[in-house]
């Protein structure tokens, strides 16, 4: 069975004919007794009570309501502001920002929360990851980092993320009736969870409103342009398409419509421990491969670090909570090192789990690195050794060729940012946090096998 999700980026702020896009696919969706998750950024509401736009507010009722950032495309965007040294600077900053948007949001829809934090494109900042999971999201939908193959939900930075799939904003413009269950069936059919997902303003508008007038830049409001809008029939054309759409997703019994909080309500866990029983069984896993593990449970590489640095100090399982990966490169030993048991336990005291992991350890005029370290562990806890001789070239970083995006992602020049956003942290400081990455229990290790 697989998951559909409908999203819809709901956040066009200049025209007043677009937000008759927000209305149509409410309204088709409850008449076709489907809830769909409508992500409002901040700015919205106050611009849709402006317009007079009650009946949106009140078509909403219905359906879900996410959040798609503050202010979305206006600047400094979140990657902009958030591209600086300090990560603590950064994450006040986008808190500040964002918890306004969030609370607009809740307030005008009368919601006490929302379930997902639906990025705007390529604002997939690793500050923005923790930041969202610290303010109560679930989930960090329209990520970098997903299974470019079954699209299963992947754990990383404390929220779990989903693939934004498939846009319906030009497919439904083109398709014709009798095609669209072949698109169904290319598209989503066999998938985990299957996001489609629709601007509505673009039904109307022939293009984006934030690629009109804040395309790398700010334009006054005085200069504002309004998108060029749709013949009436191409319109109706794509609405037809829509019905139809809808109707065979959920007359298909291979596919279940879902919203966001319903699924969180699929997702939940029980508790996740790591004894030594658990390490014996992971580590000819690690052995075979140093990468998240999935049986007996989920697992990424921190949770096994912070379960050798508990077990080694009590005889007491480790439970897996929050997870932070690092803000600078670990540093791997270039030389035979031998670790002792003592220094070992020394160091595992020393070790915060509510912090970045430090990048390398320094004791008795030695420096090891986290992986380094993770063995040494491994080795004292499942082999009884009283000291550990590390080695050079271990490698520290998972196997990043399973996650593409995230391997190449480069985020200068991309989509609508500012052309002076450098990137200095925000693409390598993302790819650091990959020790926080799982996949769920029990599913296929690796997404290319």
């Amino acid at each position: 069975m697989t998951n559909v999700i409908l999203s819809f980026d709901t956040e066009d702020i200049v025209n007043e004919r677009g937000a008759d896009g927000i209305l149509r696919c409410a309204r088709i969706l409850r008449e076709e007794g489907i809830r769909g998750c409508f992500n409002i950024i901040g700015l919205l509401p106050d611009v849709l009570k402006k317009w007079g736009r009650d009946d949106i507010f009140d078509e909403l009722k219905y359906h879900e309501i996410d959040f798609h950032s503050n202010k979305h495309s206006v600047h400094p965007t979140i990657n902009e502001y958030t591209d600086i040294e300090s990560y603590y600077e950064a994450l006040e900053k986008f808190l500040t920002d964002e918890t306004e948007g969030m609370e607009k949001v809740k307030s005008a829809f009368s919601r006490e929360r929302l379930p997902a934090a639906c990025i705007p494109g390529n604002c997939t900042s690793y500050v923005a990851h923790y930041g969202y999971a610290d303010a109560g999201f679930k989930f960090f939908s329209g990520d970098s980092i997903y299974d470019k193959v079954s699209y299963r939900p992947i754990y990383n930075c404390n929220v779990v993320s989903l693939h934004y799939a498939r846009s319906l904003d030009g497919v439904l413009f083109r398709l014709n009736e009798n095609s669209i269950p072949d698109f169904i069936n290319e598209t989503a059919r066999g998938k985990d969870v299957m996001i489609f997902y629709h601007h509505p303003q673009r039904a109307y508008c022939k293009s984006f409103w934030d690629a009109d007038n804040f395309n790398a830049t700010n334009t006054p409001k005085e200069r504002w342009i309004k998108s060029e809008i749709h013949d009436n029939a191409e319109t109706e054309y794509f609405y037809k398409n829509f019905r139809t759409f809808i109707r065979a997703l959920r007359d298909d019994g291979e596919f279940e419509i879902i919203t966001y909080g319903e699924l969180e309500k699929k997702l939940v866990e029980n508790t996740r421990k790591i004894d030594l029983d658990t390490l014996k069984r992971i580590r000819p896993m690690l052995n075979e491969s140093f990468f998240p593990i999935t049986n007996p449970n989920s697992y990424c590489i921190a949770d096994i670090f912070l379960a050798c640095a508990t077990l080694i100090c009590k005889d007491s399982p480790h439970v897996c909570g929050k997870v932070y990966g690092f803000l600078s490169t670990p540093y791997s030993v270039t030389k035979e090192t031998r670790i002792t048991k003592e220094e070992a336990i020394s160091l595992a005291k020393s070790i915060q789990r509510d912090e970045f992991l430090p990048p390398v350890f320094s004791i008795n005029g030695k420096e090891i690195g986290p992986r380094d370290l993770l063995d040494a562990f491994l080795a004292f806890l499942l082999d009884g050794a009283d000291s550990y001789m590390a080695k050079p070239n271990a490698p520290w970083q998972i196997d990043l060729d399973q996650f593409p995006s995230l391997r190449d992602l480069n985020y200068k020049a991309s989509w609508i940012s500012g052309k002076d956003l450098k990137d200095e942290f925000l693409s390598d400081r993302l790819r650091l946090q990959s020790w926080t990455i799982r996949l769920p229990k029990n599913s296929e290790r690796f997404i290319f096998n």
